[in-house]
């Protein structure tokens, strides 16, 4: 038999023969056996003992997030002589599986939008590789995620911190995220992190461009053109979420409320929306945008994921192996001018 059958047999066979009532201490669990095996054998030899109380001490938090309804130690440090440790508080809005990867690897921590093959986390791992960065596929999720942690007392001591994109988020919708301790990257779209024109740059200048100027000068000219054809879309997409960011301030508080009285503070929040108006705002910010040909407003503003098509392309270049230069560039150098200027982008 493998290492992992003899572990298993032998686990299997002590448990069965324990006294009746028993504590059953189990150091390591998941050793020698397959990822996906631990769970289910334990949930079956739990199930042949429900007499006992079975105490597990792992280093795989996979597994630890699988025993639910268990109470979770966190062993926080050893000095020598005795244990430093605290049980672990739940939370409706925070997965435990999230909450142990936290607390085991002990850095500071970064949750971000995307998963883990997404530009993001490519990105914010070469700008801030002394962080953990968590992707939570979308940026409610981030939200969440951030506010949930900063609410659970074991945490206090660690550093945690949510980073969203701007989006199409207003700047009162950013403001207020920011209030309550989020990072706004000042970018639409993470994507357009990989564009600035020191990025652009330290492309041209990798690939041995002739004229790296030049080279940059199309880039730009490349997105602004994209933008100015699909301006109306933008206008539209931003000032649907600037209205639905102003409907959900509306919330009169229920105890001194009735229908009437609602229905009424209904009518004056909408007639507070002027939808024309809005409208006019966001067109007179693109329009600015285009006349003026402000590319770093462009890449404030402009919601398009194919932006680092548009730049890959004034470079010849496929958008992926543009996107793996840039991070490389980074990586080679996290504290350079290309890595300090996307920095100073998130605040």
């Amino acid at each position: 038999m493998s290492d992992g059958e003899r572990v298993a047999f032998y686990l299997i066979g002590q448990v069965l023969c324990a006294p009746q009532n028993a504590i059953i201490v189990i150091d390591e669990p998941e050793i020698h056996l397959h990822r996906a095996i631990p769970a289910n054998l334990w949930d079956q030899i739990e199930g042949s003992r429900t007499d006992c109380i079975f105490v597990y001490i792992t280093h795989d938090l996979d597994f630890a997030a699988t025993r639910s309804g268990a109470r979770k130690i966190w062993m926080k440090s050893y000095d020598g002589s005795s244990w430093e440790w605290e049980e672990l508080e739940s939370h409706p809005e925070l997965p435990e599986q999230l909450l142990l990867q936290v607390l085991g690897s002990r850095r500071p921590v970064l949750f971000i939008e995307g998963d883990e093959s997404s530009h993001d986390a490519a990105l914010y791992r070469a700008l801030y590789p002394d962080r953990l960065i968590v992707p939570l596929n979308n940026c409610q999720k981030v939200i969440e995620a951030d506010k949930a942690m900063r609410q659970l007392g074991a945490l206090h001591h660690l550093e945690t911190g949510g980073l969203i994109d701007r989006d199409h988020r207003s700047d009162d919708e950013i403001a207020a995220l920011r209030k309550y301790g989020l990072r706004v990257a000042e970018v639409a779209e993470v994507e357009n992190l990989f564009c600035i024109p020191q990025a652009v740059e330290a492309a041209s200048a990798q690939i041995k461009s002739t004229d790296v100027k030049a080279t940059v000068e199309t880039a730009k000219q490349a997105v602004l053109k994209e933008l100015k054809q699909g301006i109306d879309t933008q206008i539209a997409a931003r000032a649907i979420a600037e209205i639905q960011f102003r409907l959900t301030g509306f919330g009169p508080k229920a105890g001194n409320s009735d229908a009437a009285t609602i229905q009424a503070a209904v009518t004056k929040h909408l007639g507070a929306i002027d939808v024309a108006t809005t409208f006019k705002n966001c067109r007179d910010l693109f329009d600015k945008i285009i006349s003026t040909a402000d590319y770093d407003a462009a890449l404030r503003y402009y919601n398009c994921k194919g932006v680092t098509s548009f730049v890959a392309s004034a470079l010849g270049l496929k958008p992926q192996a543009y996107c793996t230069m840039i991070v490389g560039i980074l990586q080679s150098d996290p504290k350079g001018a290309l890595a300090n200027e996307m920095r100073k982008r998130i605040s």
